[in-house]
């Protein structure tokens, strides 16, 4: 019978505690990332959402919407086929010379369909469609966003089916997004501006995620998510993800503004920071 001094086997029992404890670091580094990612995509999505709700669902544009005091900065070059024209399109259009506040080169266009009055018109459906639309190096937006208008619900509130599909290129993975659900809009509909608007988000969909190497999936639900403009942060409600049957929950709280939600990880809870997509506990 062969035996194995006890060193060696010390060694190999260190060696797999060693392996097991770099596996749960690059999970949790893993988590962390797909966390950073979504809430990322979601800003970006509200950035781009409000200004067309400022000019599809308000009379006067919305000013209070968008960069400014306007819905578009003035770079935008904004073509419309008419208002109260149904169906009617919209197409913005970046050009060359447009920039984010902070600097990033804006480029590529957004196309919006109406069948009709989108706001206050149930079974009206508004059509969005992203054409390269590029936030310098950091990514390319391709895609379609559909909002149906189904009513008012029991409470008086308008609702709205939201569908969407994405892909996101940015330069170390690419990103294919499906989203479906719906919109109900809490506060703010009897306003001509949409500077007091109040939305809960309520759905779930799909990421899936290349990195050039292998992809992952990622199931994404909202839950009574709500977006309190004026605060301009998720303030209520939960996003989960799960991949590979681990969970990541992003808890934005009990209705007070402000830039944090509570992460867990794995029964670990941290505290995140929704403008710098940072742990910060």
């Amino acid at each position: 019978m062969m035996t194995f001094p006890k060193s060696i086997s010390a060694l190999a029992f260190v060696a797999v505690a060693l392996f097991a404890c770099n596996k749960s670091k690059e999970r949790a580094l893993e988590a962390i990332d797909e966390v950073r990612s979504e809430s990322m995509l979601d800003a970006v999505d509200r950035a781009v959402e409000t200004p067309v709700d400022a000019l599809t669902m308000r009379a006067g544009g919305g000013a209070d919407c968008g960069e400014g005091g306007s819905p578009w900065p003035d770079c935008v070059d904004i073509t419309d086929s008419g208002e109260d024209v149904y169906p009617r399109t919209i197409i913005i259009d970046f050009g060359d010379d447009c920039f984010t506040p902070n600097g990033l080169q804006r480029t590529g266009t957004i196309e919006v369909v109406l069948t009709g009055d989108v706001r206050n018109e149930e079974g009206t459906v508004r059509t969005v469609t992203f054409e390269d639309l590029t936030i310098g190096d950091v990514m390319t937006v391709n895609g379609t966003r559909i909002l149906t208008n189904t009513g008012q619900n029991e409470e008086g509130q308008w609702t709205f089916a939201q569908e969407t599909s994405t892909t996101i290129d940015r330069p170390v993975l690419d990103i294919v997004r499906t989203y479906a659900g719906t919109r109900t809009w809490l506060g703010g509909h009897d306003t001509e501006e949409c500077g007091d608007d109040i939305w809960q988000r309520d759905g779930s969909g799909e990421k899936i995620i290349s990195n050039g190497m292998n992809d992952g999936v990622v199931t994404v639900t909202y839950d009574a998510v709500v977006y309190d403009r004026p605060c301009g942060y998720p303030v209520s409600g939960t996003v989960t993800l799960v991949r590979n049957q681990l969970e990541r929950i992003m808890d934005f709280g009990d209705g007070t503004c402000d830039a944090l939600a509570e992460l867990t990880i794995n029964g670990t809870t941290y505290l995140f920071d929704l403008e710098t997509h940072e742990i910060i506990e």
